[in-house]
């Protein structure tokens, strides 16, 4: 990625995340100039990494370039 692409992140739900993701999402799209911070309950392992989160919580994360 360059720092002029456009991206969406998409982060798996998790139950010790999602409140804290809903209120400063929008704080995440504004530093990681994301156009779309979304939390879904699903992801595919193959195309999301996972991220390992303090005290052992993990989830999955996908970013994707915006094309077009």
């Amino acid at each position: 990625f360059e720092v002029t692409d456009k991206i969406e992140i998409r982060i798996q739900k998790h139950e010790a995340l999602n409140e804290a993701l809903e209120t400063f999402k929008e704080h995440i799209g504004i530093q990681t100039l994301a156009e779309l911070v979304q939390l879904v309950d699903k992801l595919d392992p193959k195309t999301s990494r996972e991220v390992d989160l303090d005290d052992g919580v993990k989830t999955l994360m996908q970013v994707t370039k915006i094309t077009g």
